[in-house]
């Protein structure tokens, strides 16, 4: 445990390191130093980011590749997309450190808040060089002056994950509403949660708890 606490801390370290003045952030400045960051849609790069999840996988529509089953994925996810921010004009996301800090904050109580990452942003299609779309040149991307057509693709990213994921016959979800984070102006009033007890989704508003009792209490359920 002793060893995983620290290697975690490493990579918070490295995960801030990289927003500031880390040399890999330094190389995507320069290879997108030339693009016309204003026609990025959103004004998120996936392919300027940390790249730590494959992003496309957790777009919203649940399957077995994208389930979160714990708070690192979710942090993962939710670096790589407020580390792909590319137009500068644009407010940071908060760092990592103060999300984990607000989550810490809210342990111990008698429910577990969920923490919600809703996002949108933009990524290179794997054809722009061989449309023309764009160009490479010492290893720095260019715009095409009067292509028709967009170099960029824009997703949508979603990633929720209870911030306790242990429990013993009684699970106690809590919708607080200061664990969303987004780069979009959407707000969310509820969280909808199946439990998998054929019930379907059931919805937790902002501020509310939802208490489920499952008879068997072994096994995981997602």
């Amino acid at each position: 445990m002793k060893k995983l606490f620290i290697l975690w801390a490493m990579l918070l370290a490295w995960l801030y390191s990289f927003a500031q003045t880390d040399p890999l952030r330094e190389k995507l400045d320069s290879v997108f130093q030339h693009v016309n960051k204003s026609l990025i849609p959103t004004g998120y790069l996936k392919e300027y980011g940390a790249e730590f999840m494959p992003l496309h996988c957790f777009n919203g529509v649940l399957t077995d590749s994208n389930v979160v089953t714990n708070l690192d994925a979710f942090r993962f996810a939710y670096t790589d997309l407020s580390t792909a921010k590319i137009q500068p004009s644009l407010p940071d996301m908060p760092a990592l450190t103060a999300v984990n800090a607000r989550i810490d904050s809210l342990r111990g109580g008698a429910a577990s808040p969920v923490a919600l990452l809703y996002g949108s942003y933009a990524s290179l299609r794997d054809d722009a060089l061989a449309q023309n779309l764009m160009t490479l040149s010492n290893e720095q991307v260019f715009d095409v002056a009067g292509r028709t057509q967009s170099p960029y693709l824009t997703h949508t990213l979603f990633a929720a994950a209870a911030i306790h994921t242990r429990f013993r016959d009684t699970v106690r979800l809590t919708f607080n509403s200061a664990l969303y984070y987004t780069n979009t102006g959407a707000s969310v009033t509820a969280l909808w949660v199946d439990f998998k007890d054929g019930a379907g989704y059931q919805a937790i508003p902002a501020g509310a708890t939802l208490t489920k009792v499952y008879a068997d209490s072994t096994g995981l359920k997602m």
